[in-house]
């Protein structure tokens, strides 16, 4: 059975500080994206105002394909609550009984199905999206480099070979790094730091994060800078050097412009840095001759470039390319490239979605 144009499908990642969703047609054409930032380990009526919006902004859906990692929040007591509360929630949001969840066997279920399905619902996200990739194709490396983590994912012969099945594995085998393009404490990626050629020892407060270093950099654009600033005070260029200089024990007055933009080059290294060892083991497993592709995605997406050069130079095969997830993607043409990269897993969901019902004749 032909999918009628008009018809129009949802996929949702309740991700844990963000929550994404993508409307796609029947043709598999994407409509309309939309990335909204949701504190719920705050208040969970965080979580049901943004899926109202989603629902309100984008009318009826024929189907909700959903997938999620908002289970980990410490707002619950482990993942079997978050899993049941997120799903409750979305079951009052979403009242038509055509909402599907996605498992890690890449299978749907209703909400009614919840029971013995909670790990194999947790954090499915990162598969969902890398799943979508392999089918586009046959060897290479996923890279989703999101606001608070970087999923590394590797694909041979159009499969997911993560070795990583659940978020303590994938932190283990590093295809889960937790550093990420907004949310991450800059305390966390580096011991020390050269600051004015000497190796100072960061203080352990969570005084500036890496939107910090990308807001001085500028390599944080305003569509994206959604999250919360350290301090909660304003986003703003000065405002991000006075957090940084708090890391090294000073103030924003004890040193000029450019010596703030050079200690956030310093930290955009470490991380940089971080990502590359995770993709060179990655890159070691295949063959020297093997054809590796590159796609990436994430709403830091556009930062990995440099990794991508090096890595390229690293491999010195000029069969390697790099393909930004949008090269894959059916999309209407008003959507812009930070739209699609952000909400890549929502576009992803929705995609998988729509292939199985239809192998299943089920639309």
């Amino acid at each position: 059975m032909s999918l009628a144009r008009h018809k129009r499908f949802l996929g949702i990642d309740l991700g844990g500080a963000n929550i994404k969703a993508a409307l796609m047609n029947g043709d598999k054409k994407v409509i309309k994206t939309i990335h909204l930032y949701t504190p719920f380990w705050k208040n969970l009526d965080a979580v049901n105002s943004s899926l109202k919006k989603i629902r309100d902004d984008f009318g009826e859906t024929e189907y909700q394909f959903i997938t999620m990692t908002g289970e980990l929040s410490d707002v619950f007591k482990n993942r079997k609550e978050g899993v049941l509360k997120l799903t409750k929630i979305l079951t009052r949001v979403f009242t038509t009984p055509k909402l599907r969840i996605l498992l890690h066997n890449m299978q749907f279920i209703s909400p009614r199905k919840l029971k013995g399905n909670f790990s194999s619902i947790a954090s499915a996200n990162w598969l969902a999206t890398s799943t979508f990739v392999s089918k586009k194709m046959k060897n290479g490396i996923f890279l989703d480099f999101g606001s608070t983590t970087t999923d590394v994912i590797p694909i041979k012969n159009s499969k997911v070979i993560a070795i990583g099945k659940n978020d303590h594995e994938r932190l283990f085998h590093n295809e889960l790094l937790y550093t990420g393009f907004t949310r991450t404490p800059l305390m966390s990626l580096s011991q020390k730091i050269v600051f004015r050629k000497r190796k100072i020892p960061l203080m352990a407060e969570s005084f500036a994060n890496t939107g910090d270093i990308y807001r001085i950099l500028n390599l944080l654009p305003k569509e994206l800078d959604i999250q919360e600033t350290a301090d909660g005070k304003e986003k703003t260029f000065t405002a991000s050097c006075r957090r940084l200089a708090r890391m090294v024990g000073l103030d924003k007055e004890n040193a000029d412009v450019s010596e703030w933009k050079k200690l956030a080059e310093n930290f955009y290294k470490i991380q940089e840095r971080l990502i590359y060892k995770s993709c060179m083991k990655i890159v070691k497993s295949f063959d020297p001759e093997t054809e590796i592709n590159i796609v990436t995605a994430g709403s830091g997406s556009k930062v990995l470039e440099k990794i991508i050069k090096n890595l390229i130079l690293a491999l010195g095969n000029k069969k390697t390319k790099h393909f930004p997830i949008r090269n894959f993607i059916f999309l209407k043409k008003n959507i812009r490239d930070y739209e699609v990269a952000s909400c890549a897993s929502a576009i992803a969901v929705v995609d998988l979605g729509l292939d199985l019902f239809k192998s299943r004749n089920i639309l």
